[in-house]
């Protein structure tokens, strides 16, 4: 299974490679949202949310 973002569900995605900066796990941009998020063994851990997202969860 492709890895999906948390937030639109797209796969099209960037992989971060900041493991020379000392970080151990995968860190995703979406490429159609701009959601970063690190893929922590499936789990998905938002770290910052799309601007359309973010809407999305104060009109709530």
């Amino acid at each position: 299974m492709k890895c999906q973002c948390p937030v639109c569900k797209n796969v099209d995605h960037n992989e971060l490679d900041l493991h020379s900066d000392g970080y151990a796990k995968d860190i995703i941009e979406c490429s159609t949202c701009g959601t970063i998020w690190l893929d922590d063994q499936g789990l998905a851990n938002i770290i910052k949310a799309s601007t359309e997202y973010e809407t999305q969860v104060a009109a709530h």
